[in-house]
């Protein structure tokens, strides 16, 4: 089964039309349409999205359509009956991206750290 059809039979599931959906995920409803029907590939963060509304696995959503690991990892060369690799392949490409997400974030915080703490200093020298 396609990640679409995975995704719109989970959407039904609950009771959830396109367009909730879309608004859970920060996306256009046309865009989650495209990516039901199998037009659209989805991206890792989206995946995260489906992953955390529906409490299923990323693996789960992913599993049977290669054509999806395949763009998702950038790796063209899966070859069936390597389950083992392709889930460490896998693992390591959504640690990387996490890795990144997570610098990404520690540098936002340091950012509103740093903004938090010149207007403490605003605010105790104007005292």
């Amino acid at each position: 089964m396609s990640i679409g059809l995975k995704i719109k039979e989970l959407r039904k599931s609950l009771d959830i039309n396109q367009k909730e959906l879309s608004l859970k995920m920060n996306i256009d409803n046309s865009q989650l349409s495209k990516i039901e029907k199998g037009k659209l590939t989805p991206t890792l963060s989206q995946l995260m999205d489906i992953s955390s509304i529906f409490n299923v696995s990323i693996d789960w959503l992913l599993e049977k359509d290669r054509t999806i690991k395949q763009k998702i990892k950038g790796n063209n060369n899966i070859v069936a009956g390597q389950n083992i690799k392709n889930s460490k392949l896998e693992t390591d490409y959504l640690v990387k991206e996490l890795k990144e997400q997570i610098t990404v974030l520690k540098s936002q915080v340091k950012e509103k750290d740093e903004q938090i703490n010149k207007l403490i200093n605003l605010l105790s020298n104007g005292k």
